[in-house]
């Protein structure tokens, strides 16, 4: 085989394997104001369905078990949407975009905080605490609702 051709095949093996692997994402999921399947609106959906669901269980100490499933599933969510955008974020600017990423990421950081506490709580048998920490996680959700969102 000529040099050329060599380096003909190695170009196009090159190319056929870049189509091949799959790409990573190269900034942070960002939601778009009309987009409802949003990852940001899909995270946040698990979370509100799980706190549902551990309002009803957590007076239960047999489903603890469940409920510290439903503890990691929400989570899983609250990191990862800590680290993306967000609408009322991605139409400010300067200074004021910055307080509200601050801000949001601060919120965030506390509801995580919260829920790590009621899964220690469940973890020690303490259904009481868990369901006051309940109330934490429920109010940063509203809380953060209201400062964030737009209605």
């Amino acid at each position: 085989m000529t040099a050329l051709r060599l380096t003909s095949l190695f170009a196009l093996s090159l190319l056929a394997l870049s189509f091949a692997l799959p790409s990573a994402p190269t900034a942070p999921a960002r939601v778009d104001d009309g987009e409802e399947d949003s990852p940001l609106l899909k995270d946040m959906e698990v979370i509100q369905d799980q706190l549902k669901f551990l309002r009803r269980n957590l007076k239960k100490p047999e489903e603890n078990p469940a409920s510290l499933a439903a503890l990691q599933e929400m989570q899983r969510a609250a990191v990862a949407c800590k680290g993306m955008s967000f609408p009322m974020a991605d139409r400010a600017e300067g200074e004021a975009k910055a307080e509200l990423q601050k801000g949001y990421k601060l919120e965030m950081i506390g509801c995580i905080e919260a829920m790590l506490q009621m899964e220690r709580a469940l973890l020690e048998g303490d259904n009481d605490k868990a369901r006051e920490l309940y109330k934490t996680v429920k109010a940063f959700e509203d809380s953060g609702h209201e400062k964030y969102t737009e209605e």
